[in-house]
């Protein structure tokens, strides 16, 4: 401060003296000599006076430099602006790089390509998996590792769903290892300004695979237009239906044993305003019949969803607001579909035309504070396709089998670095619609710990007990484990 005083006071006075003696020989024209003499005073006086205010100025610069040579170097800028936080510090030489805080002020936390904005994520897993009994999925061979249900220990039962009787398994695979890409793609001048965005995510949990030649696997692939509270969307991401998620058995999320819902191709609409203390939420959807069962009965190579010449229709109504506990919203939703399958090519009891449809809702409520209560119950028909009924859809008299299910979960945030669960699932269809060696009941209940000791990693533990009744059979029962240890970027 002292160092820009000074500078500030020689500047003014170097101005004051330079236009002083640039005015004296205007005022010496026509002057005495006695006046002329004084004048010659005052300019020696103001050219001593610049001598002294250079020398300051002088001193002045010397300090500046000694500054600068004693400042540490600035930090080189990132591309684009790091996360929220405290400002990274650059790193130093020779030194490795340890956090992620570090990373982001050396490689950009986005990627800008022309007018895109690419932001990357993902995380790399192992998953463990034991099971004291086989599992199945609906094909003709045990998969333990992308359950639906256990298969009936039961020696009558077909090889379809036959398993032996506490024929346990050990498996390992990464097939979850996951990576994404969230983008921004600017504005649409000629439509009203809407703000272009999407994401791509691929993970390797295709199928049966080995495990160590696991293929990339597309979960979601869209594009999304946004005006303020309206979105458009068109690609593939989840179903409307069905939000939540329980917090176990990530490769099938308890689908076919209570929980609804799964990914598809569709267009989207959402319009979630706020309204009151809350937000409002209304989303509708066309998407793809047979993206998920992939049923085509009559074997003509169309899938019997796209044969019907109608798509899949879901809604969801739901509002959120804050109740009670501080800084988490109880949300409430209500939703439902329908969907058309056709098999012209081979006719089930004289019909070719099936209907879909189902009714549920969803309900997330925070109890106290970190303990939450997520929860779904839903009824309908001919749900295969949005993974409900077990797997069923029509029997052998061509009728549409009903089935109902829902699935509870509580969850506790005991710590910053452990979150533990319990819950239970359960997906019942109408015995009375049953063929034979149908499957009637499946249920579930699980707990589940997950541990996050920092640097971005965790470690989980699920344990699941798993029971699956037959009609005219015995059934299955299992015990099943995960272990999972994960990192995330």
């Amino acid at each position: 401060m002292t160092g820009t005083r000074t500078s500030f006071y020689a500047a003014l006075a170097l101005v004051t003296a330079v236009a002083a003696a640039g005015s004296t020989p205007a005022f010496a024209q026509g002057a005495p000599a006695s006046e002329v003499d004084k004048l010659k005073e005052q300019v020696q006086r103001l050219e001593t006076q610049n001598r002294e205010v250079l020398e300051a100025l002088k001193s002045v610069k010397q300090q500046l430099d000694e500054m600068k040579k004693g400042a540490p170097a600035a930090a080189p800028a990132a591309p684009v602006a790091a996360p929220a936080g405290d400002a990274p510090k650059a790193p130093v030489p020779g030194k490795p790089i340890e956090d992620k805080a570090l990373l982001a002020g050396v490689l950009p936390a986005v990627w800008t390509i022309g007018n895109s904005k690419l932001k990357f994520y993902g995380f790399i897993r192992l998953d463990s998996i034991y099971n004291d009994s086989p599992m199945g999925n609906g094909g003709s061979t045990t998969n333990n590792q992308l359950p639906f249900f256990v298969r009936s220990e039961d020696s009558h039962a077909t090889g379809a769903i036959k398993g032996d009787a506490n024929n346990d398994s050990w498996s390992h695979d990464v097939r979850l290892t996951r990576i994404g890409m969230d983008f921004e793609g600017g504005e649409m001048d000629l439509l009203a300004k809407g703000k272009v965005g999407g994401k791509i995510e691929l993970d390797f949990d295709s199928g049966l695979n080995p495990e160590s030649r696991d293929v990339p696997r597309f979960r979601h692939a869209y594009l999304t237009a946004k005006w303020g509270d309206l979105t458009l969307l068109a690609g593939q991401t989840w179903d409307v239906i069905s939000p939540l998620m329980p917090t176990v058995n990530d490769h099938t999320v308890m689908w076919n044993a209570g929980n609804l819902g799964d990914r598809r191709p569709q267009f989207r609409v959402s319009y979630e305003p706020a309204v009151g203390a809350g937000r409002f939420s209304l989303r509708t959807m066309v998407g793809a019949t047979g993206a998920v069962d992939n049923r085509d009965a009559d074997g003509d190579g169309t899938l019997d969803g796209s044969a019907s010449g109608l798509p899949m229709f879901e809604g969801r109504i739901g509002y959120a607001l804050p109740l009670w506990v501080e800084d988490q919203n109880a949300d409430l939703g209500f939703w439902g579909h329908t969907a058309w399958e056709e098999q012209a090519n081979s006719l089930v009891n004289g019909e070719d035309d099936f209907y879909g449809w189902c009714v549920g809702g969803d309900l997330t409520l925070p109890l106290i504070k970190d303990l939450t209560w997520k929860t779904e119950l839903w009824l309908g028909q001919g749900l295969a396709d949005v993974r409900g009924g077990i797997g069923q859809f029509i029997n052998a008299a061509g009728d549409e089998i009903d089935a109902w299910g829902g699935w509870t979960e509580l969850s506790y945030k005991a710590t910053t670095w452990w979150t533990p669960a319990i819950g239970y699932t359960l997906d019942d269809p109408n015995n009375e619609e049953l063929d034979a060696q149908g499957r009637e009941l499946n249920t579930a209940y699980y707990v589940s710990t997950a541990f996050y000791p920092g640097a971005n990693t965790m470690f989980k533990v699920n344990y699941i007990h798993w029971e699956t009744e037959y009609k005219r059979l015995e059934g299955g029962a299992d015990n099943r484990v995960e272990l999972i240890v994960q990192y995330s970027f």
